[in-house]
């Protein structure tokens, strides 16, 4: 067989698998799974629980999408806060207190201590310390939180709208 042609099937051969390899148009970057909750500007939380505790201080507003809070006295303060619908959030709790707090949200079935709760990271917070929580709200309408250690006094509602 003459060279000439064995370089161009050669070529031709290379051409075919250099094709098959890239038939997709996203360079090589991997999928990216997108786990944006299905918001439905329609439905509304039902059935929360009215907060234990009145609001105190002025609400909290996000900076960067970080509420932040504190508990002094065995009370939240900035505890109302306004969230828009779909948005991701994170609520950050500073324990300033002397005892231990934690912030648990109502799920949608409005009661607490069910698998549809949310609660702050780490699920304690001692004295002088931090929490963290995620919250990426599907549903508009009023969330209501609380502590765990003082259900009875201490609490407050997250506004989605």
């Amino acid at each position: 067989m003459p060279r000439r042609p064995l370089v161009i099937l050669l070529l031709a051969l290379l051409v075919l698998v250099l094709g098959a390899c890239s038939g997709d148009d996203d360079d090589g970057a991997a999928d990216i799974l997108d786990t944006t909750p299905t918001v439905d500007p329609n439905l509304v939380v039902q059935n929360q629980p009215d907060p234990v505790q009145p609001p105190v201080g002025t609400p909290s507003t996000p900076e960067e999408g970080v509420y932040e809070m504190f508990v002094e006295g065995a009370a939240f303060y900035g505890n109302t806060i306004n969230v828009t619908l779909g948005q991701p959030a994170v609520i950050r709790v500073a324990n300033r207190d002397q005892q231990t707090h934690n912030l648990r949200i109502a799920g949608l079935d409005g009661q607490y201590d069910t698998e549809d709760d949310a609660v702050i990271e780490p699920a304690a917070i001692e004295p002088g310390t931090t929490g963290e929580l995620g919250f990426a709200p599907a549903i508009r309408g009023a969330y209501t939180f609380r502590c765990d250690y003082h259900p009875g006094t201490m609490g407050g509602q997250i506004i989605v709208e």
